[in-house]
């Protein structure tokens, strides 16, 4: 359990200063792509629209280490008031939305995502059938 703890501040302090050091766009300084399906900017986010099965393949643009904070989200695409982010880490530029950390797999609904990688965090909501 504290293992898991480390990982998640981890995540989010590298969210936090990737948010504040991206040079270019803060929301979507790099492209994600979900069940082949590449995330399209709006102004607060960007969106992958439809369905993605909770198998799905990720492809993000860059390469090293990638680390996902997942949040079931509301019908925006806010992040729900306490809830607790899902886990995912893998080496760009491929890897899968069945491998959180915890195990577990995402169940169906919204979600709001922080991809941090290459010193910058694009916002992703998509949401899983």
């Amino acid at each position: 359990m504290n293992k898991m703890l480390v990982i998640l501040m981890m995540g989010i302090f590298c969210s936090l200063g990737s948010i504040a050091n991206a040079e270019t766009d803060p929301i979507y300084p790099f492209k994600v792509s979900i069940n082949g399906q590449e995330a399209v900017k709006g102004s607060v986010f960007a969106e992958v629209e439809g369905t993605v099965p909770s198998n799905s393949k990720i492809e993000v643009e860059g390469e090293g280490q990638v680390i996902v904070n997942i949040f079931k989200a509301d019908a925006s695409g806010n992040p729900q008031a306490g809830a607790a982010p899902a886990l995912l880490l893998f080496e760009a530029p491929k890897g899968a939305l069945d491998k959180l950390l915890s195990g577990e797999k995402l169940k169906s609904g919204k979600y709001r995502a922080n991809f941090v990688a290459n010193g910058a965090t694009s916002i992703i909501v998509f949401t899983v059938k």
